[in-house]
C-alpha cells in the first residue's frame, strides 16, 4: 500500500502548506494512510526560548485538533494519524511519555538531529553534518542507541543521517552503521528508509542519503524497514520519483520492507 508516516506541517517553520493540502495531495496520489509527525514541541526550561525548527507548546493543541478534524472529514477516503518526530532529550522525555500514555498521539518517530536541546547553542552540531568529526559521530551513535532503547518510538527516522553531508563510507561509518542495525534488530525497531535525501542529493550534485552502504548492512542484519517521505510540502506526496527510487533500492538489496506499523492505541 501507499503509506507515509513522516509528514510535517508549517508549524515547524521549515515546511509549507496547509494540513488539508497534504491530505488532498495524498488522496489524489492514491495513498491509503497518511501520518502527520511534525517536530515536537518541548517544555523548554528557558521559558522565553523560541525554537526556529519546531512548533511551540501553544501551537500543539491546535495541531492535534487540526489533524483529528481531518481524520473525521476524510475518514471514508484515507486513514489519517497524528504523531510527532522527537529527539532523545532525557530532560524532556517525560512530557512525551505523558502524551503517548494519554492517547494524544498515535505514534512517535525518533528523529536523531541533535545531541542536546536546540536551546543549547554551543557544542551541539547538527548530526547531518557530523561525518567529519569522530566525536560527533560517536555522539550520534550514543543518542541513537539510547533513543531506540527508550521504547518510545515506533519508527527510527533516517538512521543514516550522518552520511548526508559526505557520501564516503569508511570503517568508522561501517562500524556505526552495523551497531545501529544490530541494536535495532535486537529491539525490533523499524528503520526508516527516508527518501527525502534524494532531493537534497540532486540539489548538492552528490550522493548522500539514503546511503546504499548503510542499507546493505541493514539487509545483512535483517532489519525491518519502512519508506518515509519526510514530506515538508504537499508536492512531496504528489510525485513518486523519490518513492520509486527508494522502492528500487529496497528491492535490489532485498530489504524486509513493510508499509504499516502497530499503533499505540
Amino acid at each position: 500500500m501507499k503509506t507515509n508516516y513522516h509528514t510535517h506541517t508549517s508549524r515547524c517553520h521549515h515546511a509549507l502548506g496547509t494540513d488539508e493540502a497534504y491530505v488532498q495531495a495524498a488522496i489524489n496520489n492514491g495513498y491509503s494512510l497518511l501520518g502527520f509527525s511534525d517536530h515536537t514541541p518541548w517544555p523548554y526550561r528557558q521559558r522565553d526560548f523560541v525554537s526556529r525548527i519546531r512548533m511551540s507548546m501553544e501551537e500543539y493543541p491546535g495541531y492535534l485538533a487540526s489533524i483529528r478534524r481531518l481524520q473525521k472529514k476524510f475518514c471514508d477516503q484515507i486513514e489519517i494519524l497524528v504523531g510527532v518526530e522527537a529527539e532523545y532529550f532525557p530532560e524532556y522525555l517525560g512530557w512525551l511519555e505523558q502524551q503517548l500514555s494519554r492517547g494524544n498521539l498515535d505514534y512517535a518517530i525518533f528523529g536523531n538531529h541533535y545531541r542536546q536541546s536546540d536551546e543549547v547553542r554551543q557544542n551541539n552540531p547538527y548530526f547531518g553534518n557530523c561525518r567529519h568529526r569522530e566525536e560527533d559521530l560517536q555522539a550520534y551513535l550514543d543518542c541513537m542507541l539510547k533513543g531506540m532503547e527508550s521504547g518510545l518510538f515506533s519508527i527510527i527516522a533516517h538512521p543514516d543521517l550522518f552520511c548526508r553531508s559526505d557520501p564516503s563510507f569508511d570503517e568508522p561509518c561501517r562500524s556505526v552503521s552495523r551497531m545501529i542495525c544490530e541494536r535495532a534488530k535486537d529491539l525490533n525497531c523499524v528503520l526508516e528508509l527516508n527518501v527525502s535525501g534524494y532531493a537534497y542529493a540532486r540539489k548538492m550534485g552528490q550522493a548522500g542519503t539514503p546511503h546504499p552502504e548503510f542499507w546493505k548492512i541493514a539487509a545483512e542484519v535483517g532489519n525491518t524497514v519502512i519508506l518515509g517521505l519526510d514530506a515538508h510540502h504537499p508536492g512531496a506526496l504528489q510525485e513518486d520519483q523519490d518513492r520509486e527510487a527508494g522502492l528500487q533500492l529496497a528491492k535490489r538489496l532485498k530489504l524486509k520492507l513493510i508499509d504499516q506499523i502497530p499503533l499505540l492505541r
